[in-house]
């Protein structure tokens, strides 16, 4: 029977016989200390202050001591000095950014998505949350929970949300022309890799195919296990910034106090809202039909359009800045008198969409229409019949900013 050293219980060992007792300072010491004189050697000399000093700011926060911090840890004559050095470097900010590349690193963290594009993404609010969980000491399990699940979690905070971003470091492709949806399975192989060997110290991606002779980890297992990770939303959400969050909240107690204030002035508000309502919906209203429609590849700049069964379309692949895509349905209407384009909320889109920018919008510069009679090749898009626009209206019309 095989036994794979990382799953024997660890045991405390006694501590080894030594010489030259009085050179250990602590348990550690005597097992190195047992194999230098094992091996017939003597141990260096101690190293002077200054080389103390350089070491431990190199080893706890990534950074040589300033000539000033490296002077005053020297005039230091207390007994317990390096210790206070230790305390203090422990409490220094870059403590947490100088470990926290280390988790980082096991959750393969980049700021751009690879391969070809290799557009940059946006994931410092995580990494800014790996670096303060370690600099405030945070629990080893609240900080795996709050990095698988935060989002689940009772009243889930935004650092707890922004937490999952442990989840969201694998690489995006949106090369045009790629299957978005083999990507897509791709980052979810991906997860569960990060998953295996961050968390449980194990690697689990030979049971993606099959059941491994020696891992505790079955094929079924497996596919158990990603099904938490494959029943979510693939889109980033909005984080905001202490300002923000503050001027936000200040605009809902705003609003709180216009409605409190109405609710006082009106107290027959419900029945005022329900007579309105029906108002409103016995009012004559256009007929509107949506229409099924089929996509022309070659001018979809690489985007997939996705059929979500109710003739609307989910954008997902490529993203492009610029293109003029051609679709076409058709239509038993005899009299047309508008078209209208909705812009859908979707929480597979940046931010909840409608858009697909990183701020959840879009821009349409222009629309144009034809018609043909049924049958008309969509290749001769040419010959078909150009329908001019007497007006357009949008529900909302942003700024323009630059790029």
């Amino acid at each position: 029977m095989v036994h794979a050293l990382a799953f024997v219980p660890p045991m405390k060992p006694a501590e080894p016989a030594v010489t030259d007792a009085a050179w250990a300072s602590n348990p550690i010491d005597r097992f190195i200390l047992a194999r230098i004189e094992k091996e017939g050697l003597q141990p260096s000399p101690a190293a002077d202050r200054t080389t103390l000093i350089r070491r431990l700011y190199l080893d706890l926060i990534g950074l040589p001591p300033s000539p000033e911090e490296l002077a005053q840890a020297q005039r230091d004559t207390r007994d317990g000095w390096y210790e206070a050095l230790v305390e203090k470097l422990l409490a220094s900010p870059h403590y947490g950014e100088r470990w926290a590349r280390h988790w980082m690193d096991a959750a393969q963290y980049a700021d751009s998505d690879g391969f070809e594009k290799d557009k940059p993404r946006f994931v410092w609010a995580w990494r800014d949350w790996v670096i303060n969980a370690f600099n405030e000491n945070k629990a080893y399990d609240q900080f795996v929970i709050e990095q698988i699940a935060g989002d689940m979690l009772p009243k889930a905070t935004q650092d707890q949300m922004v937490a999952t971003g442990f989840l969201r470091n694998s690489m995006i492709n949106e090369e045009g022309g790629i299957d978005p949806e083999q990507f897509r399975m791709e980052a979810q192989f991906n997860r569960m890799d990060i998953i295996g060997r961050a968390v449980l110290g194990l690697t689990v991606q030979c049971a993606q195919c099959h059941t491994h002779k020696y891992d505790p980890l079955t094929h079924t297992e497996y596919y158990q296990m990603m099904s938490f990770l494959n029943n979510e939303y693939e889109a980033c959400i909005t984080v905001l910034s202490a300002e923000e969050r503050k001027e936000r909240d200040e605009i809902l107690k705003q609003a709180r106090e216009v409605e409190d204030r109405i609710k006082t002035d009106l107290p027959d508000w419900r029945e005022r809202m329900v007579a309105w309502e029906a108002e409103a919906r016995a009012l004559p209203q256009p007929k509107w039909e949506s229409i099924a429609l089929e996509f022309d590849d070659t001018t979809a700049g690489g985007q997939k359009c996705i059929s979500q069964g109710d003739n609307s379309y989910l954008a997902q692949g490529y993203a492009p800045t610029q293109f003029q895509p051609k679709m076409w349905g058709k239509t038993a209407l005899t009299k047309i008198t508008a078209v209208r384009l909705e812009l859908l909320p979707d929480s597979n889109l940046p931010r909840g969409g409608p858009g697909r920018s990183i701020f959840g919008t879009a821009a349409l510069s222009e629309f144009e229409m034809r018609i043909a009679p049924e049958g008309t090749p969509i290749a001769d898009w040419d010959k078909w019949t150009n329908v001019e626009v007497a007006s357009a209206i949008a529900d909302v019309n942003a700024p323009e900013r630059p790029r």
